[in-house]
């Protein structure tokens, strides 16, 4: 996440002077939907239950279940919703 404006400025450089706002725009939506799929997700997806063994459940789909408390699996000590961000 912390690459996206350089990514963006980079872009930017090698394009003309007109079309200079294309690749910087393109870099932060993606940015965006990359934050927004996690969210939804992408969290489920990589920390919870597994499911055959390939996948974990979708129990935090939303972030639901997400609170304050430490999620004993992932993280003993630290608030599961700062795991998870």
């Amino acid at each position: 996440m912390l690459m996206t404006p350089v990514l963006g400025f980079f872009s930017a450089r090698m394009a003309r002077g007109k079309n200079v706002l294309a690749p910087v725009r393109q870099s932060f939506i993606i940015a965006a939907l990359a934050s927004v799929t996690w969210v939804l997700w992408g969290h489920s997806l990589s920390f919870g239950q597994t499911v055959g063994g390939s996948s974990g459940g979708l129990r935090f789909v939303r972030f639901t279940n997400v609170g304050q408390e430490p999620n004993g699996a992932d993280a003993a000590t630290a608030p599961h919703l700062a795991f998870a961000i």
